[in-house]
């Protein structure tokens, strides 16, 4: 007997990939775009989940693992960590927490806009590498707005979290592929998703990694989309 999720599991399951997606998507757009690339020739939706889950999923599992055990060593490790947050949900008002959602969203449209402008303008300062840090900003930004936004305002919010998330990648991909690394020759890139390398001529080749993950039945319908 094989089991089943359940529909709400199998919806979170899908929206879950398709943020993934959105996410890795942006991040690798931009960073083959910058080095004048067709990302489309080389991966597929696979690929862009796999792009941004490599680095949120081992982010969030740090966090967790952070929290608890800072939480150990405090005065309040007796004390419930869901009325914690209930507490401090009910500590402010809507109108207070999506102030914060708005200032996470310029927070990351400017680290967006600094990205490229800075290389763009000859300073070489390099941001680019906090752009997981800037995912975690507007993470936290975020969170008070979404779990306390009345239904008519959700969809908006959602949708401003996952642009913002998304802004945050695409600077990161932007960012890497704008590195003093990529103007020499040699090995440019060489992780879970894709060998990029450059011959001395200024020729770059791109060797996508196989990504072919056996799916449980109930998540078929996932292979359509072509994964």
């Amino acid at each position: 007997m094989k089991l089943m999720p359940s529909k709400p599991v199998l919806y979170a399951l899908v929206a879950v990939a398709g943020l993934f997606g959105l996410w890795g998507y942006c991040f690798e757009v931009a960073y083959f775009g910058r080095l004048k690339l067709n990302v489309h020739e080389h991966l597929g939706l696979r690929h862009f989940v796999a792009s941004s889950a490599i680095s949120i999923i081992p982010m969030l599992l740090a966090l967790l693992v952070f929290r608890n055990v800072t939480r150990f060593f405090t005065k309040k490790i007796h004390v419930d960590p869901g009325k914690e947050v209930a507490e401090h949900l009910k500590s402010k008002n809507f109108e207070q927490f999506i102030t914060f959602a708005r200032a996470g969203a310029s927070v990351a449209l400017i680290f967006l806009v600094l990205v490229i402008a800075l290389p763009a303008v000859g300073v070489g300062i390099k941001i680019w590498p906090m752009y997981l840090y800037m995912v975690f900003l507007v993470l936290e930004a975020f969170f008070g707005a979404m779990t306390t936004s009345p239904p008519h305002a959700r969809l908006p919010i959602v949708l401003a979290f996952a642009l913002s998330v998304a802004a945050c990648f695409g600077g990161g991909g932007y960012g890497y592929a704008a590195s003093p690394d990529s103007a020499s020759s040699g090995v440019l890139r060489d992780d879970f998703i894709a060998k990029v390398t450059k011959s001395p001529g200024g020729v770059l080749k791109v060797e996508p990694k196989s990504l072919k993950i056996s799916l449980p039945p109930s998540l078929k319908i996932i292979e359509t989309f072509g994964w």
